[in-house]
């Protein structure tokens, strides 16, 4: 039996090792605090101890020091922390002191998103309208009027659709939202109001693209900036932002494709951004990050610093076809979508556009340089298309009058590729297309297509 002298000992020869183990992580972590650049020590030191006083933790005095330490040594290569992930780790990890806590961090959230993936696609596959089968609420809006809700399955697209008289619960539409959703394309939200749960805005967001696809209030009606709720609509759209999707990504808005910029109405010349409708000249990337929709008319005397300024605008709809040639000729970037209806599409030093290029009436299309369109490519009428550089189109690949189809370095078209009156179609490496429509009459020689892709041609 411990006799109380025995107890003594030990009890004093316990606190002994502690306090030299305290001083050990003492030193490391003022060694630590010297390897960090003096302009920043002070910064860094603060966020470590503003996030051990955040967590909260009921910890011994030599667990919160190693704690702290490991803090300091995190804060020297990342900028911030979820402290709320941090905190559930550390609760679910007994042994959270071994190893740096970026690994506590990052394996705790790969648990937590295959157990959110899991959960998520039994609700995916629920078509029990009997069932319980609530919406998975993201968050409340800042005033608490409004909340997003994501919608997981048929039968919430079907109520969804009922509700808004819209098509997203169609019996032919559904089939494909649920196909979509269930593949992870696509996640879809509806725009709540909570005073009797009543939908205002239902909208996708494509999960490949980081891009809104579709815009819906009820009867399919447009979003106006006057409207009431607008501002608080994208108040959702800024924080959902900052949720991530089943695979842990965050949703960041990068694009709004046509669909969704058709679907707001604003004035000529003017854009449709956070802080409402704004004249097209004010537009500031600091202060307009999220821009919905707008249409801008160029002109003859439209110049070339103008050009610029507008041609680094987001999901903008801009029109043109009466700048002067010289002006096309210095355009190599455009963040919008692009329309011009001459009957010479000359771009010559054009590399990319985010958006869609709409150049329906061209006869001759010529952009040598072109390499990425976002979104749709219409050639319109152009008898050739001759693209050397084209790699990538985010939508449809519309050359449906073109008898010579050459695009050697093409690889991937995200919706189909008509070239329906061509008598010669190159597109030796390309990877991916919805499907490829070519005329019955074209010969197989005249072909050039991987055997892959030849089962995508629809005749």
């Amino acid at each position: 039996m411990e006799t109380k002298l025995e107890h003594e000992t030990k009890e004093s020869s316990e606190q002994k090792y502690e306090q030299e183990f305290l001083q050990k992580i003492e030193g490391e972590a003022n060694e630590a605090i010297k390897k960090i650049p003096e302009k920043n020590r002070q910064e860094i030191r603060q966020k470590a101890d503003d996030a051990l006083c955040s967590l909260s933790l009921d910890l011994s005095p030599a667990k919160s020091a190693v704690l702290r330490l490991k803090l300091l040594q995190y804060f020297q290569e990342n900028n911030e922390i979820d402290i709320a992930m941090l905190r559930q780790a550390i609760f679910e990890t007994p042994n959270f002191l071994k190893g740096p806590l970026k690994n506590l961090v990052e394996n705790y959230k790969t648990k937590t998103i295959k157990q959110t993936r899991e959960e998520i696609k039994k609700r995916i596959n629920l078509n029990d309208k009997e069932s319980y089968n609530p919406y998975l609420i993201e968050f409340e809006t800042n005033s608490g009027r409004y909340y997003l809700a994501r919608l997981l399955n048929q039968p919430h697209l079907e109520q969804e659709g009922k509700e808004m008289h819209h098509c997203i619960g169609a019996p032919t539409s559904a089939s494909s939202y649920i196909y979509r959703m269930k593949a992870g394309d696509i996640d879809t939200f509806s725009f709540k109001e909570k005073e009797g749960d009543k939908p205002v805005i239902t909208f996708e967001y494509n999960r490949i693209k980081r891009s809104l696809t579709q815009i819906k209030k009820v009867y399919e009606a447009k979003l106006l900036p006057s409207d009431p709720f607008f501002g608080e609509f994208i108040e959702v759209l800024k924080k959902m932002e900052e949720t991530t999707d089943d695979d842990g990504k965050k949703r960041k808005i990068t694009s709004v494709y046509r669909e969704a910029s058709e679907d707001i109405i604003v004035a000529p010349n003017h854009l449709c951004t956070e802080r409402g409708e704004i004249p097209f000249s004010e537009y500031d990337p600091k202060k307009d990050a999220l821009v919905l929709s707008g249409k801008i008319e160029m002109t003859k005397e439209t110049t070339g610093e103008e050009t610029e300024f507008i041609s680094k605008i987001p999901s903008v709809a801009t029109n043109l076809t009466n700048l002067r040639p010289e002006i096309k000729h210095g355009i190599t970037e455009w963040a919008g979508n692009m329309t011009d209806s001459s009957s010479v599409f000359l771009y010559d030093n054009l590399v990319s556009v985010n958006g869609f290029v709409e150049a329906k009436t061209a006869k001759d299309f010529q952009a040598p340089q072109l390499e990425f369109v976002g979104e749709s490519l219409n050639t319109g009428e152009a008898v050739e298309f001759n693209m050397p550089n084209l790699t990538s189109v985010g939508g449809l690949l519309n050359a449906f009058r073109a008898r010579v189809f050459k695009a050697p370095l093409l690889q991937t078209v995200d919706g189909p590729i008509s070239a329906t009156s061509a008598e010669i179609f190159e597109a030796p490496v390309l990877k991916k297309a919805k499907y490829i429509g070519l005329s019955k009459t074209i010969t197989e020689e005249n072909i050039s297509l991987s055997r892959e892709m030849h089962k995508k041609i629809q005749r």
